[in-house]
């Protein structure tokens, strides 16, 4: 053997013997520190965090301690995404505790709720120590982040790093890699105490990152550990998990990020394999739209049936938009094939709300207009929309349309629910039928109807009228509130009301946002809004491919224990 291998091989072993000792010394001095033994000047040389009062601040950077065997002390020891880690509790610490629970400090001038979590012990997983793992989730990206654990009445704090949600921390979690819309919020204005909104998150439906909760200060705080298509989401208060409709699947993803898959099954419908359009609480279940075959005649459905189903993804009823308006329109003497066309997206429905007080469901079809159905009877109560579109030339469905004495009808509409007075609600997009462009693979219809300069969002007050069996005949609507900013969103988009402590907020997301940018490129634009129509907040985030990817639309959502007063 040479001099210069030699040299190099004992080089080898001075770095590894430093290594080695620089492991020892700090497991060392860590345990010195949880016995309190180390002057503070000293931890402060040492690089270590300082003692806060009487209880110990621990500074993990789990990056560089999650190769670090966790049975020594208590410790973050993996993060799952920017926002998600977890942490390895001792055993003996738990004592007769049935419960552990954890909070998020604020970061400074932060005007959201603290994300706080409680957690049945029994429900956590262990370790092969049979240490508890906490799952910590809410925390705020590419910050050192103050955490509070408690355990009864005991608590730990501690300080966890977490990376920045950029390229590369998403690509080392084995994310969706690409130019992340999510870097690059825009706040064009934070809410204030004096101006502060009744809510303190929301969820924004991705279709390329799922479902992204983000706080009434511009911080995302929560994003799955994958990436897949998120619009048919809902947040289940009950569950406190996230409910998701993806390829013939009902999911749950927990805030650790762990998903629970359930098959849905349909006695009436097979190769249920996609639905991209919403999931909201139905009657008895789970309300979303699908795209499948009906058993009784193999023909293929787009988006023109609503399914129910409950938690397990069994179903519970289903309502066949284009079965009930044909066998209606053939029954009061019109041919509905030049209308109902099977295969192409004739309906496309996009949002559903029951209706309570009537026991009706009210769903909307971009396409064509918002309708009500009995959920039992399954007959037509009412039909909402510009009269000047194809639809509006067959007599059977213009004798169920509610007059709106010359207001303004619902053009390409998104997300109805009912406000607090049991009123409609809607985003009124503005965007007329997309379906007649010469294409042989669309429908090419003799009247696409209006289009609006600027989205609009409505409320209408229903007076419909039914016969003796229970069938609409009519009656009118009143546009009871038309509000406009002067921003044309083409396409998806959202309002939703929030009523809490007397205060009447809401939450409006434009989707697809045109004409803000000067190089001619969509926004998605979220803003908080009082009931006297002032903005509360306002967040701009680029589109995605300059469609509605990067939230579909965004909801409200009031969890447990973060109620802003």
């Amino acid at each position: 053997m040479n001099l210069t291998k030699i040299k190099h091989r004992l080089q080898q072993h001075k770095r590894i013997t430093l290594i080695l000792c620089s492991y020892l010394l700090f497991c060392i001095l860590w345990r010195q520190l949880e016995h309190r033994k180390i002057p503070l000047k000293i931890l402060k040389a040492a690089g270590v965090s300082t003692v806060e009062s009487k209880q110990l601040l621990f500074y993990v950077d789990t990056f560089s301690l999650r190769h670090i065997k966790h049975h020594f002390f208590d410790q973050p020891y993996r993060h799952i995404s920017p926002n998600i880690t977890t942490i390895s509790i001792n055993k003996k610490n738990l004592l007769d505790a049935k419960k552990i629970s954890f909070t998020i400090q604020n970061k400074p001038h932060a005007l959201a709720q603290p994300w706080h979590k409680t957690y049945a012990i029994k429900n956590l997983q262990t370790d092969a120590q049979g240490n508890i793992i906490l799952p910590i989730s809410g925390l705020y990206a590419g910050y050192k982040n103050n955490v509070i654990v408690s355990i009864g009445a005991r608590t730990k704090k501690y300080l966890i790093q977490t990376p920045s949600i950029d390229k590369v921390s998403i690509s080392a979690f084995g994310l969706h890699f690409y130019d992340s819309p999510y870097t690059k919020i825009t706040k064009v204005k934070q809410p204030s105490k004096t101006h502060l909104p009744n809510f303190s998150y929301m969820m924004l439906k991705s279709n390329i990152d799922g479902q992204i909760i983000l706080d009434i200060d511009g911080n995302i705080r929560w994003m799955p550990p994958t990436s897949y298509w998120g619009s048919t989401s809902f947040y289940d208060k009950q569950l406190d998990k996230i409910a998701y409709v993806l390829k013939g699947q009902l999911n749950y993803v927990g805030w650790d990020g762990k998903v629970s898959t359930y098959p849905i099954h349909s006695a009436f419908y097979k190769d249920i394999h996609w639905s991209t359009h919403d999931l909201s609480q139905g009657k008895k279940g789970y309300f979303f739209p699908i795209q499948a075959t009906r058993v009784s005649d193999q023909q293929v459905i787009n988006e023109s049936v609503l399914l129910e189903t409950n938690r397990q993804g069994q179903e519970l009823g289903h309502w066949d938009m284009g079965k009930i308006l044909s066998d209606f329109m053939i029954q009061r003497g019109d041919d509905p094939s030049s209308l109902i066309v099977y295969g192409k997206d004739w309906f496309h429905m996009n949002s559903f709300v029951y209706d309570k007080k009537h026991d009706e469901i009210i769903i909307s079809s971009r396409q064509q207009f918002v309708i009500a159905i009995g959920y039992t009877d399954k007959k037509i109560k009412w039909i909402l929309g510009d009269t000047s579109k194809y639809w509006g030339t067959f007599s059977s469905l213009r004798s169920v349309a509610l007059d709106l004495n010359g207001s303004l009808a619902p053009i390409g509409q998104h997300a109805v629910s009912l406000n607090e007075n049991g009123d409609l609600l809607l985003f009124n997009d503005g965007h007329n039928t997309d379906l007649h462009k010469g294409n042989k693979a669309l429908i090419n219809y003799k009247s696409i109807g209006k289009q609006l300069k600027a989205s609009h969002i409505n409320t209408y007050k229903i007076n419909a009228k039914l016969d003796a069996d229970g069938t609409g005949i009519g009656g009118q609507a009143q546009v009871t509130w038309d509000y406009n900013r002067h921003i044309y969103s083409t396409y998806c988009s959202s309002v939703y009301e929030n009523v809490q402590d007397n205060k009447k907020h809401y939450l409006i997301t434009y989707s697809m946002a045109e004409g803000l940018r000067q190089d001619g490129s969509k926004i998605v634009k979220i803003q908080g809004m009082d009931k006297n129509e002032h903005i509360l907040f306002d967040y701009e985030i680029p589109a995605y491919k300059n469609l509605c990817g990067s939230a579909w639309n965004a909801t409200i959502v009031n969890f447990p224990h973060t109620k802003n007063k």
